[in-house]
């Protein structure tokens, strides 16, 4: 909640949830105690789990009609699925920072549901990682924290019309053919081997 007063310009709304109530009642003194008031249209905090509360929040949050940035920061196990749905469905959440304790084992699984190809369960438009920072904060053990940071893909990224924001990729005409005439002629290397190989198993085969 610190960062707030840092970004205080850079947002309109800060919805806190957290299933343990006394770290709900710390976010309200540290908030209050960086000049934000605890009201619904400034800075709100819900003591649940946030599964059960999440999709009601963000349809509060479409009124703003303005972007929406979740942070997480899941226990070992990582996201419920239903929460990971309302992420991945949400089109209004176009940036994730997640926050792991658990990076080699549900990161990786939440990350493969936020960045796989659309199903009929999770329809939203996918993610891809952007920035990756770990954070040694238990030195000389084992164990690592890592933020990671996740940006919504559009339309044009998905169907490979476009290599991250700018930049336009497309295969044209010449590359194509030029691409096929190489797998031809690798195809025709492949065939030319075999058939010598089998050439000489079965000379040797008349020999013995």
């Amino acid at each position: 909640m610190t960062c707030m007063k840092e970004l205080k310009n850079s947002f309109h709304q800060v919805v806190g949830i957290d299933i343990a109530e006394p770290a709900i009642n710390d976010a309200i003194v540290n908030a209050e105690s960086n000049g934000f008031p605890v009201t619904d249209a400034v800075a709100k905090f819900v003591a649940s789990r946030a599964e059960l509360v999440m999709n009601e929040e963000i349809r509060k949050a479409r009124l703003l009609k303005c972007q929406i940035v979740a942070v997480v920061d899941p226990a070992r196990e990582g996201l419920h699925q239903d929460v990971c749905r309302a992420l991945r469905n949400e089109n209004m959440i176009q940036r994730i920072i997640y926050v792991s304790c658990n990076p080699t084992g549900s990161l990786i699984k939440d990350a493969g549901i936020l960045c796989s190809p659309r199903t009929k369960k999770y329809f939203g438009l996918p993610f891809r990682p952007m920035f990756a920072q770990p954070v040694d904060m238990f030195p000389l053990t084992s164990h690592c924290e890592m933020i990671l940071i996740f940006d919504r893909m559009s339309e044009e990224e998905c169907k490979g019309l476009k290599a991250g924001k700018d930049s336009v990729v497309k295969m044209d005409t010449e590359t194509e053919n030029s691409v096929n005439e190489k797998n031809v002629d690798e195809k025709l290397k492949i065939e030319k081997n075999v058939d010598e190989n089998l050439k000489t198993e079965n000379s040797d085969n008349d020999k013995t």
